[in-house]
């Protein structure tokens, strides 16, 4: 029954998107390429349509406006974003440092490539609450699992204990992060200017969250 059920399941993976979904897609790669020339403020349903080669009618009816079609766009570079960090967050069983490297190393490479997509929430969320919103869950989201490694390490004695709490320095690593991935992208670093601010991003929230090797 399990061999089954599991070629079932490899046969939905494997099926080809429908025609809606691949129109969904070609509006969110529209709305993204526009952006790394039009800020979220001046980006028009009608440019968009466009660039998917769609008409405007045709868009909305996958989309009620240009606030959902960002939505979208942003959701889909967060869903990279938590997966990234949250695998580290949740693997005990992996060297705390090497599991931080590794998913910095890739969170900073999801801003490299999609930076006018994140950076647009970053300067967006005030006037748009759908995407304070979103932006709020996934830092929360990712500052209390922060929270929650670093009681799991003092508990385990591979972390200095006592003030601050791990709630408070988590928020202060996320803040810190927030901000320095923002500015590295808006300068337009390039891979050696990434991998060097990686380096000592992860330096910083190791010591920052008080843990030891060993």
């Amino acid at each position: 029954m399990s061999t089954v059920k599991s070629r079932r399941a490899q046969r939905l993976e494997q099926a080809p998107p429908s025609k809606g979904e691949l129109r969904e897609q070609a509006i969110l790669d529209a709305a993204e390429r526009l952006l790394h020339t039009t800020s979220l403020a001046d980006l028009t349903i009608d440019e968009i349509a466009r660039g998917a080669g769609l008409s405007r009618p045709s868009l909305y009816f996958y989309f009620s406006d240009k606030e959902r079609v960002f939505a979208a766009l942003l959701d889909r570079s967060m869903q990279q974003i938590r997966t990234a960090l949250l695998e580290w967050l949740s693997s005990p069983e992996l060297p705390a440092i090497d599991g931080l490297r590794e998913s910095y190393a890739q969170i900073a490479e999801i801003w490299r490539l999609h930076g006018p997509v994140l950076r647009a929430a970053v300067e967006n969320r005030n006037s748009m609450p759908a995407v304070a919103a979103q932006w709020d869950e996934m830092f929360n989201q990712i500052m209390d699992v922060t929270a929650q490694l670093i009681a799991r390490e003092r508990a385990a004695g591979r972390a200095a204990t006592g003030h601050p709490d791990e709630h408070e320095i988590a928020r202060l690593l996320m803040y810190m992060s927030e901000r320095s991935l923002y500015e590295m992208s808006l300068q337009g670093a390039g891979r050696r200017e990434w991998n060097r601010y990686v380096a000592s991003a992860v330096t910083l929230w190791y010591r920052g969250a008080g843990l030891r090797d060993g």
